[in-house]
C-alpha cells in the first residue's frame, strides 16, 4: 500500500517527508535542505524556494514586493497584490504546494515514488492557526490535488517524531510513563510550546502557548536596526539616507545568514554592496562588523519575551517546572547560543534535549503518526454553551477525531 506522506508547511522552511522501510525519506532541495517557504512570479509562472529566496539576496533589479517570504502568514489575511496582479493566499500557498509535491515526484527515485501517495498527508500547523486560516490551508492542498487526512501541532508531530526515532516507540513511552514532557519549538515565523503527559503508552496535549512575534525573522529586523544604526554612526549621520530598491532585502537576508554563522563562530561580518542611494561619489556599502555579544544584545528583549512563555505557560496550570521530564527542544532559533544556555539554566542538560534535525523533526513527526496511522482523540470533551452559562456535551473525551473521509460518530 502506498505510504501517505507528511508535510511540514513551515513560516522559513518547507518541507515533505515519508516513511519507507521504517526509515524517514526526505524530499529535500536539491537532495541537501528544506525547500525555503518563498515564492515569486515571474510573468503570471510561480518561482519557489531557493529560487525565490535569491532573488531576494539581489532585488535591487526588481521589487521585493513581488517576493514573499513565509506564504503561511497570508493564510486569514485576506488578498496581496504580486506583479500588480490580486492573489488570494489559497492560490499562493498552492503553488507552493504544489511545486514542492512535483519537485518531489520528479527528483526521486521510481521505486520511491511507486511507493509514495501524494495525494494523502498528514500536515502540521502551529498551535495559534485559527479556523479560518486551517479551512484556507485545506482548500489550498486540494487545489493542488492532496487531501488533508488530519491536522497535527507542531509540537506534537516534533515529539511523536523523536519518541519514534530510535525505533522503539513504545519503551520511548514506558521510559516517560506518567510523567510530562514540555516541547519548546522556536522557528523562524512562531514559538509554539506544547505540555504533554505520557500515560498508559499515550501522548496527551495538556496545555498549549504560542507567540507569533519572536520568531527568528523577529531577530533577523532586531540585526537589520543595529547595523543600520552602527553604519550611521560609522558616517556620523543621524538620519538614514535613501537605500536602493529591494537593498533592505539584501540587507535582510546577510542579517540572517550572519545570525546563523554566529552559532558557530564569535564574529561574523555583514556586508551588502550599493545599499545606499547617494547621488555623489560617496561610499554607497554597508559594512559591519557584528559580534556574538552584538547579536545577544540586540536580541535579548526577544529572547526573554520567548523563554517567559515557559513560565506563564506552568504558572497557568499551576505546575512547577521541576515536574518536567523532558524539554524538547526544536527549531532553528535554539541553536543561538544565548538560548541554548539560557534553557540549560532551566532545565539542566538531563532534562533538556535540543533536537539536531529540528528543520526536518516537524515533518518526520508528520511521516510517522501517516505511516502508523496514529489517530488523534479528544484530551477533554467538547461542550456547547447554554443559557444561564450550562453547558451541554457535544463530544465526549477519548474519542477519535475524525480522518478523511470520515465523521465524528458517537456511539
Amino acid at each position: 500500500m502506498a505510504k501517505t506522506i507528511g508535510i511540514d508547511f513551515g513560516t522559513t522552511n518547507s518541507l515533505i517527508t515519508v516513511i519507507l522501510s521504517d526509515k524517514a525519506r526526505y524530499f529535500l532541495e536539491g537532495n541537501t535542505f528544506p525547500y525555503p517557504s518563498v515564492i515569486t512570479y515571474d510573468s503570471g509562472q510561480p518561482v519557489v524556494g531557493r529560487a525565490a529566496k535569491s532573488r531576494l539576496e539581489n532585488a535591487g533589479a526588481g521589487n521585493v514586493g513581488d517576493i514573499i517570504r513565509a506564504p503561511k502568514r497570508l493564510l486569514g489575511k485576506g488578498s496581496k497584490y504580486i506583479e500588480g496582479r490580486e492573489y488570494q493566499p489559497t492560490e499562493v500557498v498552492r503553488d507552493v504546494m504544489r511545486y514542492l509535491k512535483e519537485s518531489a515526484l520528479s527528483s526521486s527515485e521510481q521505486d520511491v515514488v511507486d511507493h509514495c501517495d501524494f495525494t494523502k498527508a498528514v500536515v502540521s500547523i502551529p498551535v495559534a492557526m485559527d479556523g479560518r486560516a486551517r479551512a484556507e490551508l485545506r482548500d489550498a492542498l486540494l487545489q493542488a490535488g492532496i487531501n488533508i487526512v488530519q491536522f497535527v501541532h507542531e509540537p506534537l508531530a516534533a515529539l511523536y517524531a523523536h519518541f519514534r526515532a530510535d525505533g522503539d516507540m513504545a519503551g520511548a513511552l514506558e521510559k516517560y510513563h506518567d510523567k510530562l514532557v514540555l516541547v519548546y519549538d522556536w522557528g523562524g515565523g512562531t514559538l509554539d510550546l506544547t505540555l504533554c503527559h505520557i500515560l498508559d503508552n499515550r501522548i496527551t496535549q495538556i496545555a498549549n502557548e504560542g507567540d507569533n512575534e519572536v520568531g527568528g525573522d523577529f531577530v533577523d529586523e532586531a540585526i537589520v536596526d543595529y547595523v543600520l544604526n552602527e553604519e550611521l554612526k560609522k558616517r556620523g549621520l543621524e538620519t538614514t539616507p535613501p537605500v536602493q530598491v529591494g537593498a533592505r532585502a539584501r540587507l535582510l537576508e546577510a542579517c540572517e545568514r550572519a545570525k546563523i554563522r554566529l552559532s558557530e563562530r564569535s564574529v561574523d561580518h555583514i556586508y551588502v554592496e550599493d545599499f545606499f542611494a547617494f547621488q555623489d561619489d560617496t561610499d554607497p556599502d554597508v559594512e559591519v562588523e557584528l559580534a556574538r555579544e552584538d547579536l545577544d544584545r540586540v536580541s535579548e528583549q526577544l529572547i526573554s519575551r520567548g523563554l517567559s512563555k515557559i513560565d506563564a505557560l506552568l504558572e497557568k496550570l499551576d505546575i512547577d517546572q521541576r515536574r518536567i521530564s523532558l524539554c524538547l527542544a526544536t527549531g532553528g532559533m535554539i541553536n543561538m547560543p544565548r538560548i541554548k544556555e539560557r534553557l540549560i539554566e532551566k532545565f539542566s542538560i538531563d532534562r533538556l534535549c535540543c533536537s539536531d534535525r529540528g528543520d526536518r523533526i516537524i515533518s518526520e513527526g508528520c511521516a510517522w503518526i501517516a505511516s502508523d496511522n496514529a489517530r488523534l482523540t479528544l484530551a477533554k470533551p467538547v461542550e456547547v454553551r447554554e443559557a444561564r452559562n450550562s453547558y451541554l456535551k457535544a463530544f465526549r473525551e477519548g474519542i477519535q477525531l475524525p480522518v478523511l473521509g470520515e465523521a465524528i460518530s458517537e456511539p
